[in-house]
């Protein structure tokens, strides 16, 4: 037999003889977590019991090897070493303080006791989120999932089901909003200007009097009106040159806008000139005065 033969055979017989002197302790021994003192004999597997009251204190020859190990039987797990350590790295700590590396399937089973949700990226408990059936509130009627839009702001809209095109207008009478057809019509749509002029010459120290009417077309009345005086050449009028002392500014149909005026020559030289009156009409039926 070879010295490495005759090793492993007492490595195996040492093993041997732990395991037998394990289980030889009485029940009240493992209870009591028993610190187990033994001696080895080299390259013979050889393991004798030291310590006890029928035993040895000491190994019996200074060549025996003298060891002890506390027996795990019975042993509270509390009582281990190295339980506040962080040796594995795969586990998650129970601070909190190690973040998932990747996605955690929980599967089927419910993550419970989450705190309220206080700040955004809080996950949300199953009372504060928003569940199919719960009714809605503020300017939302119905319940969720399908609500439906009853106030804006605060103020009721119409039921009524509008129609293609229409908008919704502020109905101060119903205190609510209600379709109606949108008027996308701008202020100056039918707008119509209209003038009449008439050729002028008035000599030095003469006045002449005149009549003209500006009148709106079919269907529209006039808002407004006025005249002026146009000329390209040097007897043009200049400030206070003409004066008019009398018009009349409104037809009596609602339709024109008619002049009666007296114009003096005040400028020393004869003046010729275009005169015209003009009145700005709109959509409407002309009515008396």
């Amino acid at each position: 037999m070879t010295a490495k033969t005759r090793h492993m055979l007492a490595a195996t017989a040492f093993v041997g003889s732990l395991v037998a002197l394990s289980l030889s302790l009485t029940t009240s021994e493992a209870a009591a977590q028993t610190v187990l003192q033994a001696c080895y004999i080299p390259n013979t597997g050889v393991v004798y019991r030291i310590g006890l009251p029928d035993t040895r204190d000491e190994c019996r020859s200074p060549r025996h090897v003298e060891f002890s190990w506390t027996d795990a039987g019975g042993a509270d797990h509390g009582a281990l070493t190295g339980l506040a350590d962080d040796d594995h790295a795969q586990y998650l700590l129970a601070d909190g303080s190690r973040a998932l590396s990747g996605s955690l399937a929980a599967g089927g089973n419910k993550v419970t006791g989450l705190g309220a949700a206080t700040a955004a990226g809080d996950a949300v408990r199953y009372e504060q989120a928003v569940l199919d059936g719960d009714a809605a509130g503020g300017d939302l009627g119905g319940s969720y999932p399908d609500p439906t839009v009853g106030n804006l702001q605060g103020n009721a809209v119409s039921t009524a089901a509008p129609s293609d095109g229409q908008v919704l207008t502020w109905d101060g009478t119903a205190s609510e909003w209600t379709p109606t057809s949108a008027n996308g019509a701008s202020p100056w749509d039918g707008l119509v200007f209209v003038e009449d002029y008439i050729e002028l010459t008035v000599p030095v120290g003469e006045h002449i009097m005149w009549s003209s009417v500006a009148r709106c077309p079919a269907n529209h009345i006039v808002i407004n009106g006025g005249y002026r005086v146009f000329s390209g050449g040097p007897s043009y009028p200049r400030p206070g040159d003409v004066k008019v002392t009398a018009s009349h500014p409104r037809g009596s149909d609602g339709r024109g806008w008619a002049l009666t005026a007296i114009v003096h020559n005040s400028a020393g030289r004869d003046l010729s000139f275009r005169w015209v009156s003009f009145a700005i009409c709109v959509p409407g039926s002309p009515s008396s005065p």
